[in-house]
């Protein structure tokens, strides 16, 4: 690892509090499967909204969360979304962030770099390695991206173990850029250790993806995960 940069702004504290708005309401549904499959939430001022959540779910969802988000159980203004739509949208926002940082580093230099938003605080930390090659430490983030600094975009045997250590560890969002295309692999509900094991269906002997184009389900028929690749032609 060469050296470290981080990043701190309104947008990167708007991308971290609602990861946490995510987790949230993940928390309701597995307490309480019925509840909450809408939900709103105001990106640009951190609000969620849980009207009529019942006052020991509401307690107890302060307690947890209510240092990093402003909870209200009062009609607010907003954007409806379920979970799965509104993870869809942070994965998103989050490639959104990640080209601005990173696509004129993988375009003009040798080197690896990795974006990391990590749990603890809401700042996004780039680190520079070595050419063609990044070693950091095992960390729970929410969201991950790393270079290739040339050629395809998809994950290779080591990134694919790397990024199920990161879904264990609580990660959303894990990718990889290069100079022709970004690839994604993220969270759009809970993963559970069978749906970890389910994913070895899709892993072929060199441990490469059989198909980088996905969706995982899990036992209930629910998706869990899904893939994206874009073109770098598109960030322009």
């Amino acid at each position: 690892m060469k050296k470290q940069e981080i990043l701190r702004n309104s947008e990167t504290s708007r991308l971290w509090k609602a990861f946490y708005a995510s987790l949230l309401i993940e928390d309701i549904q597995l307490e309480a499967p019925e509840s909450f499959n809408q939900f709103i939430y105001n990106y640009e001022d951190g609000i969620l909204c849980l009207e009529n959540i019942p006052s020991d779910l509401l307690r107890y969802v302060n307690e947890e969360y209510g240092e990093i988000i402003e909870i209200s159980t009062e009609r607010c203004l907003g954007n409806v979304y379920t979970l799965e739509k509104f993870n869809e949208f942070l994965a998103y926002k989050s490639l959104n962030i990640v080209k601005k940082i990173l696509y004129e580093k993988v375009c003009c230099n040798q080197h690896e770099y990795a974006l990391i938003l990590p749990y603890n605080v809401d700042e996004i930390i780039v680190v520079e390695g070595e050419e063609e090659r990044i070693s950091l430490p095992s960390f729970s983030s929410f969201v991950f991206f790393h270079t290739h600094p040339a050629g395809e975009c998809f994950f290779s045997d080591n990134d694919w173990r790397s990024f199920v250590e990161f879904i264990l560890n609580g990660g959303f969002i894990n990718g990889v850029l290069s100079n022709k295309c970004t690839y994604i692999l993220y969270k759009v509900y809970s993963i559970s250790e069978d749906d970890i094991i389910r994913l070895k269906d899709y892993i072929d002997k060199k441990g490469y993806l059989k198909n980088p184009f996905f969706e995982l389900r899990n036992n209930d028929g629910k998706a869990v995960l899904k893939s994206c690749r874009k073109d770098v032609s598109s960030f322009m």
